[in-house]
């Protein structure tokens, strides 16, 4: 779901990256506030598995691939403020390091993925969710809104920038990551139960950040065999005619 470049111009670009900013001043202003805070060392393991993640692509149906959001995943092991300054950083190295999105359209993908998502992701868990039904449940529904949301998102930004109609790009935006949501959905929890087994054997310290950050290096090992279908922003550009 990383927008390139090319695809945003205007004044999307500066309006989303001025309220990005300020979106991640904030986040950063209740982060220092939280009373229970991740360690440093917490927060890099499951920034680094959530960066490693996001290179790992695999096959979804009709030839487009996905590859985990992780914000669902993020607000659950480090709470909302810490989870969207993570997902800051990761979009701003993948962009300036590895040219997955555009320096341009840096301010979107944060919105969409780091903002967005984040919240979307805490508010179905922590608000609507948890104390109703199984915390496996309310986590599933959670990552899954928190793609579709997200996607959503970015459709109305290719809408207000022309790309396309916004009658066309939304529900192919929407149809084709609600499928991606799901994966989401299946690998957050798997992931979920992962750190809770390591949680209960060896308690959450730093033999547990360890682990995190072994699954990371798994996972960075594995983008070799990452899947070259089109991601779903992909997907729905060539579907739409106009090509990413």
């Amino acid at each position: 779901m990383h927008i390139p470049a090319s695809m945003l111009h205007g004044a999307i670009c500066p309006v989303t990256a001025g309220v990005s900013a300020v979106s991640l001043g904030v986040g950063a202003f209740f982060a220092y506030k939280q009373k229970e805070k991740p360690s440093v060392f917490k927060f890099i393991a499951v920034a680094s598995l959530v960066f490693a993640m996001q290179m790992l692509n695999f096959p979804i149906a009709s030839g487009t691939s996905g590859h985990l959001l992780g914000a669902s995943l993020m607000v659950y092991l480090l709470g909302l403020p810490f989870a969207a300054m993570a997902m800051g950083v990761i979009l701003l190295l993948q962009a300036v390091f590895l040219g997955d999105g555009g320096i341009t359209t840096l301010g979107a993908n944060i919105f969409n993925m780091g903002i967005v998502a984040t919240v979307v992701s805490s508010v179905v868990y922590d608000r609507m969710l948890a104390k109703r039904v199984s915390s496996t449940v309310a986590l599933s529904v959670a990552a899954w809104g928190s793609v579709v949301a997200a996607s959503a998102v970015c459709a109305f930004e290719l809408a207000a920038c022309g790309v396309a109609s916004l009658s066309r790009v939304l529900p192919a935006m929407v149809s084709v990551h609600s499928l991606i949501g799901i994966s989401e959905s299946v690998l957050t929890l798997m992931i979920v139960a992962l750190v809770k087994g390591g949680e209960k054997a060896w308690g959450n310290n730093h033999r547990l950040a360890f682990g995190v950050l072994a699954l990371a290096l798994a996972a960075f090992c594995l983008t070799q065999f990452s899947s070259t279908l089109p991601d779903g922003l992909e997907h729905v550009m060539a579907l739409i005619g106009k090509g990413a």
